[in-house]
């Protein structure tokens, strides 16, 4: 049985079949002594057991997030709370370039803080596309549908962690845990809409997190 790694959560990864089946498998025993680690992306073979127990070939690899055999990321940013980090997204940018991924920015959270027209205006004169989305009240969800269909997509967030307290964070979060592929697309907007509240959450959760560390 094949399939593609959707989500990878601590040892258990929640893997798409061919046949649309949505399983949560474990890796093979062997793979971790010959240090092979599936990603979110990968194209996995499964046993009889639904243990992955081989990874194919990849098409493309992204170090971080960890993820493979997409071509197309979509960096998930707010406009506050926290405050967006143009400099890691920048370093996104190089790599998801260098390995020649389509590229889409989305500045979500535009109920808090609507201002983002310098962003949006330097990024575009550079050549990306730059959409706007509030995805508790549902707007822009339908224009970023648009663009994700007849694509393998990945949503990754774009958090401005203090420095000092960014390893700490680290070893506290599992860096996979928001790191979703959409295969194709959900055949819903309500599925797109979840996903961004999720990464909506996971920025508020970072930003509780960051405050009890500085007390």
């Amino acid at each position: 049985m094949v399939g593609r790694v959707l989500k990878v959560e601590p040892s258990v990864y929640k893997v798409k079949t061919e046949e649309g089946k949505i399983l949560r498998c474990v890796a093979k025993g062997n793979m971790r002594f010959l240090k092979l680690k599936p990603l979110v992306g990968d194209i996995v073979g499964l046993n009889a057991e639904w243990a992955i127990d081989k990874i194919y070939p990849r098409d493309n690899e992204f170090i971080r997030p960890p993820i493979a055999n997409i071509n197309q990321i979509i960096m998930v940013m707010a406009t506050t709370n926290p405050k967006p980090d143009l400099m890691l997204l920048d370093k996104q940018l190089v790599m998801a370039e260098k390995i020649g991924l389509d590229i889409l920015i989305c500045i979500n959270k535009i109920d808090l803080k609507d201002d983002c027209d310098d962003i949006i205006d330097t990024y575009e004169k550079i050549g990306y596309q730059v959409i706007t989305t509030d995805a508790k009240n549902g707007l822009g969800i339908e224009k970023l549908a648009v663009l994700l269909k007849g694509k393998i997509n990945s949503l990754t967030q774009i958090i401005n962690q203090n420095e000092k307290y960014r390893n700490e964070w680290s070893q506290r979060s599992n860096p996979n845990r928001f790191n979703y592929l959409k295969d194709i697309l959900p055949t819903s907007q309500s599925s797109l809409k979840d996903t961004l509240l999720d990464l909506n959450n996971a920025l508020d959760v970072l930003t509780t997190e960051i405050s009890s560390l500085k007390k």
